[in-house]
């Protein structure tokens, strides 16, 4: 499982590919977090599609 770890993250160590999986592994916990935080709480957009248009035009 080690060597496989090794190959995927294409790392030359252990600590390496630990340090890859733990990286990867932080990244997909904050997208939960701020995917759950969504749900909790929506987005509230300020401007209708219209108007971000002109804006975007100006």
């Amino acid at each position: 499982m080690i060597r496989e770890a090794m190959e995927l993250s294409d790392a030359s160590t252990v600590t390496d590919a630990l340090k890859t999986a733990l990286a990867h592994y932080i990244s997909i916990e904050k997208i939960k977090r701020t995917s759950n935080s969504i749900v909790t709480e929506p987005l509230e957009f300020y401007y209708t599609a219209a108007e971000l248009r002109s804006k975007n035009q100006s």
